[in-house]
């Protein structure tokens, strides 16, 4: 007989041993829309145990020799057992007491009691005392059977997990709220003005869908998250930018964050808005930078320079004996801060640019000015 592996095929499809073919190939196919490799990047390992267990599942022999190696064959028979018991119970009760309400009303009760006191040979008051007895025995049996079925599951617990997973069991199951999550988005200054629409690629930590969290499946570690309860997932959501965004306003996605485990809260996800510089503005905070060439000329004379700012063109005034590197602030002309509602300043830097080839005349004009310097 073929050896199969100790994973629960039936528990990797998220089926029960009773599942049908119909049921089998419907887990299979929302199976591959999850996890094969063309969707999901870090699935490929799940995808091939899911794989398998199709194509076990799904061969009525080859799923035959799985459930008697694994035990399900058993399970099956005995769950056919119990419902056959059930069928045959219900029917010698319906031909027992034919013609009667099944509402367990007074009337009911008064002739099952005689008709059973008749069988038994006894009187009705016997039967009812006889009755009641058997009754709080079986109720004491009930008991006895949850008692011993809870102090096995108490020493299989210890044996697996410790002497303390009764209680450990019970912290597991509190509810526990999701963190939260922060990641930088970068944007240009133009959509930082315009606004914008953005896709982003967040990488999700989830419960396991194999395990459900609980770490173990058929008494050993999950294969899967091995042992965590949790998987990391990557998902893609739409952000919405509004326009005058300032740089590093946070923009927050509500239960987006870390998802919480056995009913507890989702974590929120937070993206810290970063205004990238291009090859013109620089940014820091809500001020902008930038710089401005000027010719020697202009300034040793002074000038009006037009100069680019986020909001279209603004007029600078540089004065006379400007140097190289000095510094001009337009006002306002930065971005837009939110909480004190203003808006930063535009810091202009200037460059004196010589130009490179000049012109016989100009040389002679630069000669004639170093000897005017020069005292000559």
């Amino acid at each position: 007989m073929k050896k199969y592996s100790s994973k629960d095929y039936y528990g990797l499809l998220g089926l029960t041993f009773e599942a049908t073919k119909d049921e089998i190939k419907k887990a299979f196919r929302r199976a591959t829309v999850k996890y094969h490799p063309d969707v999901n990047k870090d699935g490929e390992k799940i995808f091939m145990q899911i794989k398998e267990a199709y194509e076990v599942l799904i061969d009525e022999n080859e799923r035959k020799n799985y459930d008697l190696v694994m035990g399900f064959e058993l399970k099956r028979r005995q769950k056919q057992a119990e419902k056959e018991f059930a069928r045959k119970k219900e029917d010698a009760q319906k031909q027992k007491y034919h013609g009667y309400k099944y509402d367990y009303g007074q009337e009911y009760k008064n002739t099952k009691i005689n008709s059973e006191a008749q069988m038994a040979g006894r009187n009705r008051t016997s039967y009812r005392r006889e009755n009641k007895k058997n009754v709080e025995q079986n109720n004491n049996e009930k008991y006895s059977e949850k008692n011993f079925s809870d102090t096995m599951k108490d020493i299989i617990g210890n044996l697996f997990h410790g002497k303390n997973s009764t209680k450990n069991s019970e912290e597991k199951i509190q509810p526990k709220d999701g963190e939260d999550i922060t990641m930088p988005l970068e944007i240009t200054y133009k959509e930082a003005l315009n606004g914008t629409n953005r896709k982003i690629n967040v990488l999700h930590t989830e419960v396991c869908p194999i395990c459900e969290g609980k770490k173990f499946t058929n008494g050993s570690k999950c294969h899967y998250c091995k042992g965590t309860g949790e998987v990391s997932l990557h998902k893609k959501l739409n952000v919405k930018i509004p326009p005058h965004t300032e740089n590093n306003k946070k923009i927050r996605l509500k239960n987006e964050g870390t998802k919480g485990l056995k009913g507890g809260k989702n974590g929120n996800l937070y993206l810290v808005v970063r205004i990238t510089d291009d090859s013109y503005f620089k940014f820091d905070g809500n001020n902008v930078f930038c710089e401005v060439e000027i010719s020697p000329c202009e300034a040793v004379l002074g000038v009006q320079k037009s100069v680019k700012t986020l909001s279209g063109l603004a007029t600078l005034k540089i004065p006379q004996g400007t140097s190289s590197g000095q510094k001009f602030r337009l006002a306002k002309e930065g971005l837009f801060d939110e909480n004190s509602k203003t808006k930063g300043d535009q810091i202009v830097t200037v460059k004196i640019k010589v130009d490179e080839k000049l012109t016989e005349r100009e040389k002679r004009l630069y000669e004639e000015l170093r000897n005017i310097s020069a005292g000559k």
